[in-house]
């Protein structure tokens, strides 16, 4: 199932975009879901954060550390 997100934009944007043969709908749909994964991370890191200011943040570093290694 999807949604439906209707914007309304400038006519002459809209003659400026009719210029080009892109599928807007498919670049807006990208953009849009980059920017919900940055929000996603923003809490992530805000909840890390408020988590080591209680000091109830564990972190293993093992998996990074042997990526690391294995890397090099």
């Amino acid at each position: 199932m999807s949604g439906l997100i209707t914007v309304r934009i400038p006519d002459d944007l809209q003659a400026q975009m009719k210029k080009y043969k892109v599928n807007w709908s498919d670049r807006i749909r990208i953009y849009l879901e980059a920017q919900v994964k940055q929000f996603e991370l923003l809490d992530f890191l805000e909840g890390k954060a408020e988590g080591i200011k209680r000091g109830k943040t564990h972190a293993d570093s093992t998996a990074m550390i042997r990526e690391d290694r294995d890397s090099r």
